[in-house]
């Protein structure tokens, strides 16, 4: 009876095991999102001290939640604290929303300069086109606001005359 019952409990076992790995995949996701929330959160309230204790459990700072990464969300509301967190911690500068809006992009709609210059310090490309056709420049003089203009055109290596270098 041993010999018949050694290939069930075996069968018993992998499928256990499986199911295991199975529930700890799951249980990594959902502790993922859980911090991805937590984190939007934590921007939203300007939780710096938050947002740090969050950083150090995140594997991976670009997502959306929302139609926002944590960084187009920083950006928007100008916390420039919070960027330089994110950037340290890998986030992408170039990083496109759903709507393929960047952080730059709404840093210069929200007329924030030091987060357009920490962006643009990071290797944000000012050239990126929104799908509407705007880019970082157009969206600035949606404010108007002339200092993130006059910062984005020496980034695109104008003059103001319009000259090239």
């Amino acid at each position: 009876m041993l010999k018949i019952l050694r290939p069930f409990v075996g069968l018993i076992l992998t499928l256990g095991f499986s199911v295991t790995l199975s529930a700890a995949n799951t249980n990594t996701a959902d502790s993922q999102e859980q911090l991805h929330t937590q984190l939007m959160e934590a921007i939203e309230t300007n939780n710096v001290a938050e947002v740090d204790k969050l950083l150090i459990r995140m594997d991976d700072v670009n997502f959306f939640q929302d139609r926002h990464s944590p960084l187009s969300l920083a950006a928007a509301q100008g916390n420039s604290e919070v960027v330089q967190r994110l950037l340290k911690h890998g986030a992408n500068p170039d990083l496109e929303t759903p709507s393929s809006a960047t952080a730059l992009m709404h840093a210069a709609f929200k007329g924030h300069l030091p987060v357009v210059e920490q962006l643009l310090d990071a290797g944000a490309n000012v050239r990126l086109e929104h799908n509407n056709g705007y880019e970082a420049f157009d969206f600035a003089l949606e404010g108007p606001y002339f200092d993130i203009m006059r910062r984005l055109i020496a980034e695109i290596g104008l003059r103001a005359d319009g000259q090239l270098h």
